[in-house]
């Protein structure tokens, strides 16, 4: 399991200036599934992940902070999944 955080923001949503930058992602087949990991040189707000098979996420709908890295755990029997990703940065 994940360690579960919360962050604050002193902002409305609306008014934060959010860079688009690009999002780093590597992916690795694990036993039942595949490693994600993603790391972003500013604040991704609201990622939201997909993929092109049945399966589930340990973990979706976050925010990756700057230059940290991020490892999420795609549970599927299947072996050749495709991910997709985006964030708030992107429609700003």
């Amino acid at each position: 399991m994940g360690t579960v955080s919360s962050l604050r923001y002193f902002e409305r949503l609306k008014n934060l200036e959010l860079e688009s930058s690009e999002i780093d992602m590597k992916v690795s087949k694990q036993g039942d599934g595949f490693a994600v990991v993603l790391k972003s040189a500013t604040l991704q707000k609201s990622v939201q992940l997909s993929a092109s098979s049945m399966g589930s996420f340990n973990e979706n709908y976050f925010d990756l902070l700057p230059n940290k890295e991020k490892e999420i755990y795609f549970y599927t029997k299947e072996t050749n999944v495709t991910f997709q990703l985006r964030s708030l940065n992107a429609l700003q």
